[in-house]
């Protein structure tokens, strides 16, 4: 019985063309990383609440829910990269695709320094203790937080393309097990600090943001030097008038992701608005 079914598994991953073996590969991997992701995630999540407390925890949900409509302001720039180069390589169209990565790369580096700037700019006249209804129990002013947290996620904005242009190439389980990768260095890290001393919210925030995007930095690397050496951005290849073209095509998804983000992004602000910070702890688990 062990024979039969050893010999049905090599059969499944044995059989088939080129590109089923790449979905089937894709498929097994994707789901073993993602069970991963899940486990890291729900064992995070006391850890953390364990390191400070469930209000401060709260207040971090609130702040990175906020911080995440950062990743909509490429108006469907991502998912349009990630049609023109599907489109590039099917029809075997492989001149512009380095232009098309490292347009992306630039537009979106413009974006997020500008969006940094203005939203530092701006934030910096309210009282975000008071808008966030925070009790007076934390007695300090949680900008800094606000501002790390901005920070962090201007950082991976610029840097998503990668996970794009995995996605396009065939190779979503590498774009999650970027992920991944960034959640286990992240749970590393505050296990071990907790161990040895106590943490705040302002080193908890700066843990929590840091560990994609060193992730994601090295992965840069990794794969541009690598299996991607054919995408790798660059400054000479950047072609300004194909941003109207990958603008276009991704018009429509950035109207589902503006559906999306009202939907799951906006829970958090309203619970901590309306009940408090610490609330929103008790939701989201």
């Amino acid at each position: 019985m062990l024979t039969g079914l050893i010999d049905k598994v090599r059969f499944f991953w044995s059989s088939g063309n080129e590109r089923s073996l790449k979905i089937k590969k894709n498929i097994i991997y994707s789901f073993l990383i993602k069970g991963g992701s899940i486990l890291i995630g729900l064992s995070l999540v006391p850890l953390t609440i364990h390191s400070i407390n469930p209000l401060q925890f709260g207040i971090w949900l609130t702040i990175s829910s906020m911080g995440a409509w950062i990743s909509n302001f490429d108006i469907g720039l991502s998912n349009g990269l990630r049609n023109k180069l599907a489109h590039a390589l099917a029809l075997g169209e492989t001149d512009n695709i380095k232009g098309y990565v490292s347009t992306t790369y630039a537009i979106l580096f413009l974006v997020s320094l500008f969006v940094f700037v203005a939203l530092s700019f701006i934030g910096s006249f309210f009282n975000w203790n008071q808008l966030l209804n925070i009790s007076s129990s934390i007695n300090y002013n949680i900008w800094p937080v606000i501002v790390i947290t901005l920070a962090g996620f201007c950082m991976q904005f610029a840097l998503q393309p990668i996970n794009t242009v995995l996605i396009a190439t065939h190779n979503p389980f590498k774009a999650s097990l970027i992920t991944f990768f960034g959640q286990l260095l992240t749970f590393m890290i505050i296990f071990i600090w907790t161990r040895y001393s106590p943490i705040t919210l302002v080193t908890l925030v700066t843990v929590m943001v840091a560990g994609p995007i060193l992730v994601m930095v090295f992965s840069h690397f990794y794969f541009f030097i690598g299996s991607l050496k054919n995408f790798k951005p660059g400054f000479r290849s950047v072609q300004l008038f194909s941003a109207k073209s990958l603008l276009h095509t991704g018009g429509v998804f950035f109207i589902l992701q503006l559906g999306a983000l009202i939907l799951y992004q906006t829970d958090n602000i309203i619970i901590t608005k309306t009940l408090g910070p610490g609330e929103v702890t008790v939701f989201n688990i």
